[in-house]
């Protein structure tokens, strides 16, 4: 276990080199930097010019290792430099300069012919006895003592990876200084890396191993040291343009909440969203496009397509067909300037083909013994949705009229494997459903059933009683006696609740006595007993099955739940849910929220 300070020491030097190289990126554009630009490039043939002279010279302060190389056929100044890897360097500007300076005929680094000898500047160093230039030309170098201290893990690079894709697994949310930090410690670890943004499946690279505590530090300023000659190293980062490039749109004002929010969205749905550093486009070997992130997010979907959001409509629509009629798999959505996160989303997502998309007002039912109707502003199933092994997403936005949906149902619908997002997220604790009350239970009989039921309506009855139909007392020359499972008077009217039957001639005569009379004998179905007792008791329901709303949204933002029962209230106005279900907890919770108990009922 290596000690904290030694850690901090040596992640403090490599912030230290970062910060220097930013200086120099930040000081080579001015405030109207560009946000893409397209280079005309060739792929090199070789990675350098075999047999070619190498001489050191000292121009304007500076001890500078030069190469003649002499331009053939079909060359251009441009190409020329990304062989030998110059364009990836932190101090283009004050190499281009001293390339000018070396080739004094150079008037135009567009213009260069076949046979014509260039002295090409390599590697930059102070001349003895000279000051360094300021600080913003080139980055303080880290030697690889200073990382030795740095924790670290082997990671073998798996299909479909980036760097950015690992770092967005191993920390939570980085900020864009950190993205820096920590690409810069990537270069220096792994020397034979030559684009970080160009790795491969099975490779093996070397990863600095950071605490959130690490990830969360400052950067401290600290005075530049004079870099020694053999410790200068090729930095990769997004160097100025070169003057051949094409470029157009303004420089993207940050922060840029509709940028963001989209990025948390597309995280939520288990994609890709990249908005930092800038995208490398190859155009078949006519050429490269390169387009900075933070105007130009891009989505890189698990699918393999790219679609890339033009947030303000920048980009020249010849510009998007050329990536397009390129690239099958590249797509490109053209926002406009004042589109909310509703308006861009209608946009984008059907352009993302992840699945079947429902819109606003389109329903998606859940089936099962508990039946769901979902509807928010999207829905969007993946790989067919939950029913068949993949997964369902349901996105609402949020308002003063689109309250939150409760956790509970959160909860529920995961584990019918539906992801419930709102958005924005809601800041602060969420407010809490009440506890499940305890669920009343029926009994396992049809007399425990009929009792409860007479209970809950504080009715009073009395059991296996005879009833007489005629008697002699009343003149007649018989008795005749039906026995009653339960008697029970209600506004002076005599009920007769039959379990076990009496047998249908009886019934004529019971009715002729004006005697009301039900009959459940023979009756198994639980549901069948509330609904045929509660409506001879006079007492109003509803049969069901019974719908649920989760919240007070309007119609086609709810989420409603449908139980299979039926409602009605007891004697005091509370409301019942009677079901043959053993309810889940999360919808007993929603229930007691909304006043609602649950009776229980049990086959009879």
């Amino acid at each position: 276990m290596k000690s904290p300070s030694r850690f901090v020491n040596s992640f403090v030097c490599v912030l230290l080199a970062t910060v220097l190289g930013w200086t120099s990126a930040i000081s080579a554009r001015e405030a109207g930097e560009e946000t893409y630009d397209i280079e005309l490039v060739k792929t090199a043939e070789t990675d350098a010019e075999p047999g070619a002279e190498k001489e050191i010279l000292e121009v304007s302060g500076r001890r500078v290792l030069t190469e003649i190389h002499a331009v053939e056929e079909g060359e251009w100044i441009w190409q020329i430099l990304r062989e030998r890897k110059l364009l990836e360097k932190r101090n283009l500007s004050e190499l281009l300069d001293i390339l000018k300076k070396l080739n004094p005929d150079l008037t135009n680094l567009d213009r260069i012919h076949p046979g014509q000898k260039l002295l090409v500047p390599l590697t930059l160093a102070p001349a003895e006895g000279v000051l360094p230039p300021p600080p913003e030309s080139d980055p303080e170098p880290v030697t690889a003592a200073s990382l030795e201290d740095l924790d670290l893990k082997g990671y073998t690079v798996r299909p479909g990876d980036s760097l950015v894709k690992i770092i967005n697994r191993e920390y939570e949310e980085p900020d864009a200084a950190f993205y820096e930090r920590y690409l810069d410690a990537v270069r220096r670890l792994n020397p034979s890396l030559q684009d970080v943004d160009r790795i491969y499946p099975g490779q093996v690279i070397r990863l600095p191993v950071f605490t959130p505590e690490v990830v969360r530090m400052p950067i401290e300023a600290k005075a530049a040291e004079e870099p020694r000659e053999e410790e200068i190293m090729p930095e990769l980062a997004l160097a100025p343009p070169p003057e051949s490039s094409v470029q157009m749109g303004p420089a993207p004002a940050s922060p840029d909440p509709l940028r963001d929010d989209l990025g948390r969205l597309f995280r939520a749905l288990d994609e890709e969203w990249i908005q930092q550093g800038q995208h490398h486009i190859p155009l078949k070997g006519r050429g490269e496009v390169n387009l900075r992130a933070d105007t130009y997010p891009m989505i890189d979907l698990s699918s393999g397509l790219k679609v890339i959001v033009d947030l303000h409509h920048s980009l020249p629509g010849d510009m998007a067909s050329l990536i397009e009629t390129t690239w099958d798999h590249y797509r490109i959505v053209h926002l406009e300037n004042g589109n909310d996160l509703a308006a861009a989303l209608d946009r984008i997502l059907p352009e993302c083909d992840l699945g079947t998309l429902y819109h606003r007002g389109e329903a998606l039912y859940l089936g099962g013994t508990i039946q769901v109707k979902l509807t928010g502003d999207w829905i969007l199933q993946k790989d067919g949705g939950a029913e068949k092994g993949g997964r369902t997403f349901l996105i609402t936005l949020l308002d003063e009229h689109t309250p939150p949906t409760p956790l509970p149902v959160r909860d529920y619908l995961a584990r019918r494997g539906v992801t419930t997002i709102d958005f924005p997220p809601t800041a602060g604790p969420e407010a809490m459903l009440p506890p499940p009350e305890p669920v009343l239970r029926a009994g396992d009989d049809l007399p425990d059933l009929v009792e409860t039921l007479m209970d809950l309506h504080r009715l009073d009855f009395m059991r296996n009683v005879e009833i007489p139909v005629y008697d002699k007392q009343e003149g007649a020359d018989f008795n005749l006696f039906v026995k009653a499972d339960y008697l029970l008077e209600q506004g002076g009217e005599k009920l007769l609740l039959d379990l076990t039957g009496v047998g249908s001639d009886i019934i004529p005569l019971l009715r002729e006595r004006d005697l009301s009379y039900l009959s459940l004998a023979g009756e198994s179905d639980p549901l069948a007993v509330v609904s045929r007792l509660l409506e001879f008791l006079g007492v109003p329901f509803d049969p069901g099955p019974v719908d649920i709303l989760t919240t007070t949204r309007e119609g086609f933002h709810n989420i409603r739940i449908r139980i299979p029962g039926a409602s009605f209230q007891d004697s005091a106005g509370r409301s019942l849910v009677a079901t043959t279900l053993d309810l889940p907890e999360e919808i007993l919770k929603l229930l007691a929220d909304k006043g609602t108990r649950v009776l229980r009922l049990s086959p009879v």
